[in-house]
C-alpha cells in the first residue's frame, strides 16, 4: 500500500526520508503517516530531513517536520524541504 526510502543523510545529520509512495487506490487512508510515524518512532532521537511535495506539506507539518528551506521543482513538481527533530510531533 504505502512505501518509502529511508537513508543515512549525506549530511551526517540523522536520516533522509525520500520516495514516500502509496498505490493509488489507497491514497487518503492514512497509510503514510502511519509509515512515516513507524519510521520516525525507530530512528529515536535522531533527525531527519525530507523533500516533501508542495501539496504535503501540511501532511508532514502534523507530523512534527518543519520548512526549512526554499520551495524547488523536482521533476516539474513543486517540493519544500522539511527537517524533524525528535520531539516536534
Amino acid at each position: 500500500m504505502s512505501g518509502l526510502r529511508l537513508l543515512v543523510d549525506p549530511a551526517g545529520d540523522g536520516f533522509w526520508i525520500g520516495r514516500v509512495c502509496t498505490a493509488e487506490a489507497e491514497r487518503g487512508r492514512g497509510h503514510a503517516a502511519r509509515l512515516v510515524r513507524a519510521v520516525l518512532a525507530e530512528i529515536g532521537g535522531a533527525g531527519c530531513r525530507l523533500n516533501a511535495q508542495a501539496h504535503l506539506k501540511d501532511m508532514y507539518g502534523k507530523l512534527g517536520f518543519v520548512v526549512s528551506g526554499d520551495e524547488f521543482l523536482e521533476d516539474e513538481i513543486p517540493h519544500v524541504p522539511m527537517t524533524w527533530v525528535a520531539g516536534n510531533g
